[in-house]
């Protein structure tokens, strides 16, 4: 009886060590292969860099009038098209050090670029010279000549660069198509014109235009955007077989493998994979906007308005990552939504990111009435603005204002009925962001937003 349980108990520990053999090393069935295996989901092709940054604004100065155009505009699209098309062009440019100016020299255009545009090196942009990061890039005529002055980001470097006559002609043509009846002109708001105003100091950290003339803005009908909640899940999860589902109240759901975890909702998206956190980042520039347009294009894909607006490195030392926020336009004016498309990433993939875009094509109710408004005078809205800030943070106390944003855009409201674009003065104060509604400058608060 000893030596039968001895047997026993050696086929039992040889089994054990037989399966346990099989469970590590050996090839798993056909059908667990299959579901395990990462299946290559892409939206969209990904942008080439060339596509990737687009100019934050275009100034445009006729006849001592200014112009502003954004993206969505047409004017917009012409001028920067032309534009790339010049940078790429040129290979191996003779790119100077930028003398002071002559007086009767006359500034055109002034395209500024957030994030930097990249030339230089390998880039699609002046290649063959010194890699370089331009903030602001200027067209400058006198006489039979035309060049541009690229301005370094960061700082006081400025490169010149001469054009050839047939590489400018179409500059100085698109400048003469543009109508100033058609077009809305601009001053740019300086310390001194906004103290004049307020009748106090004002710190302006950027460059702000804002319109001289009678704006009228009509509200919008929304609709969000519809994604393959299906395939879009796929490029979150390798196996989303695997991952636990969680339905919210308000229709919401929620997908965690017990790593990471993606809410989606009828206005969007947020995926977060915290145990990314402390990787390294060892990306360029140039390597970070390019994964920018990497995931954008995996997770969910690029439409026409959609504007990358901000790369930014942080945590140098430690736990280094990158962050970027984009930004949807409908005919040059922002869409504001209370969660931002934005992200962060590292060299191990994607920490965080929300994606909540609304565009134009929502219904109405035949009660339902959508208004043109008229929005009010800038000069009126910053006072307000000041007045909502002031009283919400410090009403006892006055503080120094420092003004980092202002534009007219659209804040997307959910109605009963019906969400909408309601026309908004956006402004950025202390870090702050504050919106009142663009004719009556009440103040909108940021929960009614979606």
């Amino acid at each position: 009886m000893e030596r039968f349980k001895t047997v026993i108990l050696i086929v039992f520990i040889g089994l054990s060590l037989f399966l346990t053999y099989q469970l590590w090393y050996a090839q798993k069935p056909t059908e667990l292969t299959v579901e395990d295996t990462y299946e290559q989901i892409v939206t969209e092709t990904p942008r080439p860099l060339e596509d990737v940054i687009v100019p934050s604004q275009v100034v445009a100065e006729i006849d001592g009038a200014c112009f502003v155009f954004y993206k969505g505009e047409p004017e917009y699209e012409s001028l920067w098209h032309e534009l790339n098309l010049r940078l790429q062009g040129i290979h191996d440019a003779a790119l100077q050090d930028a003398e002071p100016l002559d007086e009767e020299a006359q500034n055109s255009l002034t395209f500024r670029f957030k994030p930097p545009l990249p030339v230089g090196d390998e880039m699609p942009w002046l290649p063959g010279t010194t890699y370089f990061r331009v903030e602001k890039i200027k067209f400058y005529s006198l006489e039979d000549s035309q060049w541009l002055v690229l301005e370094k980001a960061g700082d006081d470097v400025r490169k010149s660069l001469t054009l050839p006559e047939e590489k400018a002609g179409l500059f100085s043509e698109l400048i003469s198509n543009i109508s100033a009846q058609e077009a809305v002109e601009h001053i740019k708001l300086d310390v001194e014109t906004a103290g004049e105003v307020l009748e106090r100091e004002l710190d302006i950290r950027n460059h702000i235009f804002v319109p001289k003339e009678q704006v009228f803005l009509s509200e919008l009908l929304l609709k969000p955007e519809e994604l393959d909640r299906e395939k879009l899940i796929k490029t979150f999860f390798v196996d989303y077989n695997l991952a636990r589902v969680i339905e919210e109240r308000n229709g919401g759901l929620i997908y965690t493998d017990g790593e990471k975890g993606l809410r989606l909702t009828s206005e969007g998206l947020e995926y977060s994979n915290p145990q990314l956190e402390d990787g390294e980042t060892t990306m360029n520039y140039p390597e970070a906007l390019l994964n920018c347009s990497n995931l954008i294009s995996y997770h969910g894909g690029w439409p026409q308005d959609l504007r990358l607006e901000e790369v930014t490195l942080f945590g140098r030392d430690e736990a280094p990552y990158y962050t970027f926020k984009l930004q949807m336009y409908y005919q040059g004016r922002p869409l504001y939504t209370e969660k931002p498309t934005k992200g962060l990433f590292n060299d191990h993939g994607l920490i965080n990111f929300s994606r909540a875009l609304f565009f134009v094509g929502g219904y109405v109710e035949e009660d339902e009435e959508v208004k043109t408004v008229e929005a009010a005078e800038w000069s009126e809205a910053l006072k307000a603005a000041i007045r909502h800030y002031e009283n919400q943070m410090m009403p006892d106390m006055r503080v120094k204002i420092r003004l980092e944003a202002m534009e007219l855009g659209y804040a997307v409201i959910d109605t009963a009925t019906f969400t909408r674009g309601q026309p908004v003065w956006y402004f950025q104060i202390n870090g702050t962001d504050v919106f009142l509604s663009a004719d009556e400058l009440d103040l909108l608060d940021e929960g009614d937003i979606l």
